[in-house]
């Protein structure tokens, strides 16, 4: 009876050695071929793709020049033990960096969590913005302004089609749990490109409109 108990005992242990080594080989072949399609991605877009970039089990870094702006595709763990998780991260950086003291992010836990200790964010006036989305600056009269109907749209329709962003005055923000697929990633490229832009836009027209005469800032 031992005898066949330490049999038992050994054929689980060789089971378990079996499984774990096909996790491991599962795992290595996925992120091969993760960084292949980054690679691909990277170098259709005219972008450099660094593989070896970050942590151990990162698939790498996309860096460049998109569009006019630099940019920054990687992926980072957060947490520790069972809770630890992978992100997908995309950046995109304001050129040039807009000056005002900008956050502004959809509503989560620690902005409720901030609300509720006396934390105040700044309203627009459009209530289907300033529902999901929390605003905060330094220069609240300027981020008032620099937020026109077509930013606002603007960031609206990115946060449906294509998640969560995070704006500040330095950059924009993708940050989500688990590796994305390339076609997610190359999407949200664009559509942070055309923010960056229309944010360009809205604060070179508000540095107009503070250098234009007064006689004419009231006629227009």
């Amino acid at each position: 009876m031992e005898a066949l108990v330490g049999v038992g005992g050994m054929l689980f242990m060789a089971l378990f050695v079996v499984v774990l080594v096909l996790i491991v080989v599962k795992g290595q072949q996925t992120q091969r071929q993760t960084r292949a399609e980054w690679a691909e991605m990277a170098s259709r877009l005219g972008l450099q793709f660094y593989p070896h970039a970050g942590w151990a089990a990162s698939i790498g870094e996309i860096q460049g020049v998109f569009q006019g702006r630099y940019i920054k595709v990687f992926t980072e763990s957060r947490g520790a033990g069972k809770s630890r998780t992978t992100y997908t991260c995309v950046h995109t950086w304001m050129q040039p960096p807009l000056g005002l003291g900008l956050r502004l992010e959809r509503e989560g836990l620690l902005s409720l969590l901030g609300k509720a200790f006396g934390g105040q964010d700044l309203k627009t006036g459009d209530a289907a913005f300033d529902g999901p989305f929390v605003v905060k600056a330094q220069d609240t009269d300027g981020v008032l302004r620099l937020l026109d109907a077509d930013l606002r749209a603007l960031i609206q329709s990115a946060d449906r089609n294509l998640g969560p962003m995070t704006y500040d005055d330095e950059m924009i923000r993708y940050e989500v749990a688990q590796v994305q697929p390339t076609a997610r990633l190359e999407a949200v490229l664009h559509g942070q490109a055309e923010l960056a832009h229309q944010f360009s836009v809205a604060r070179s027209a508000m540095e107009v409109a503070a250098e234009a005469p007064a006689w004419e800032v009231a006629r227009g």
